[in-house]
């Protein structure tokens, strides 16, 4: 460690200190413990989430304070100095994630810029919070009421975040950007009774819940279905455990041929499907030896059906 890093890091730790989050004592702590980490040649952990490790500190703390002190490793610059993206390719995608309206984390997986793994990896690894499928999580409609109370309809407009489920006294909100934890700082403020717990989702995932909790479809989506282009469209699975996101797209484009272009998403007929496909891609990789199923769309004596191909060209 250079003494460059030292003092940085040191002063990280003495914004938090001034900030009343942690005692000088723990600065020393974590100083000891990164210390220990470079020389055994173990990944590098930021001094926020070392405290993060040590639940000495909450994430949303952490990056309130390092962002109020123009301290903060933005993701965009963690990208860059990673090697990851370059600046100019950065910031050629920032200005297309922004004209199209869609958070930059969702829109680098849109391009495929980045594997997944490695989005959620580098997420962790700079705000201690993880990335989430939207199968992962169980939205309770029933209770939507109350959510709704805590993020209304225009808050979660503004800033791209949802409540998505109460367990206890804590509240899961699904984020799509880093910056939604100074509004979820504001609302720990404004409901001392809640404990906020933020989680990462595609901003696929924020305008489905949006439409389930507010009852209305996302602004993005008003325009007319043409339901002879979802008709067309098709996906091919190689391992459906590892694929769940692109199954919920097709169950989605599914469900609004179903509904005429409209999309009213059930949970229950979620499950069933991704269920379907796990099985009949398991019976045609076993059959026709290879995991590359293509499943379709087709119309069938006046029902709509889902057709499985082998990449090979049998039908089933």
């Amino acid at each position: 460690m250079t003494l460059r890093d030292r003092v940085s890091r040191r002063r990280a730790g003495d914004i938090l200190v001034e900030e009343g989050l942690i005692c000088k004592s723990d600065v020393d702590k974590v100083l000891g413990i990164q210390e220990k980490n470079r020389q055994a040649g173990n990944r590098k952990r930021l001094f926020g989430m070392v405290l993060c490790d040590l639940s000495l500190i909450t994430p949303m703390d952490t990056y309130c304070a390092l962002h109020n002190h123009g301290k903060l490793l933005s993701l965009a610059q963690h990208l860059v100095n990673e090697d990851i993206v370059s600046r100019d390719r950065l910031d050629q995608l920032s200005a297309q994630a922004e004209a199209e309206g869609m958070p930059l984390v969702s829109f680098l997986l849109d391009q495929k810029v980045m594997k997944k793994s490695l989005l959620q990896q580098v997420l962790f690894d700079l705000f201690y919070i993880p990335f989430r499928s939207v199968s992962d999580i169980v939205f309770e409609k029933e209770g939507r009421g109350r959510l709704a109370q805590v993020i209304g309809r225009s808050a979660a407009e503004e800033h791209l975040c949802i409540p998505l489920q109460f367990n206890g006294a804590s509240l899961l909100v699904g984020i799509t950007d880093p910056s939604n934890l100074i509004f979820l700082r504001d609302l720990d403020l404004a409901f001392p009774q809640y404990r906020f717990t933020p989680v990462f989702i595609p901003f696929a995932g924020f305008t489905w819940f949006y439409r389930l909790l507010y009852d209305t479809p996302w602004k993005g989506e008003k325009k007319p279905v043409d339901l002879s282009l979802l008709m067309k469209s098709s996906m091919v699975i190689c391992d459906p455990a590892a694929e769940e996101d692109k199954i919920i797209a097709f169950f989605n484009r599914y469900e609004r041929v179903q509904g005429d272009g409209n999309l009213t998403v059930d949970e229950g007929r979620q499950a069933h499907f991704l269920e379907f496909i796990r099985h009949h891609h398991s019976r045609m990789a076993a059959r026709t030896q290879t995991p590359r199923i293509r499943f379709s769309l087709k119309t069938d004596k006046g029902g709509l059906k889902v057709l499985a191909v082998p990449e090979t060209g049998e039908t089933s």
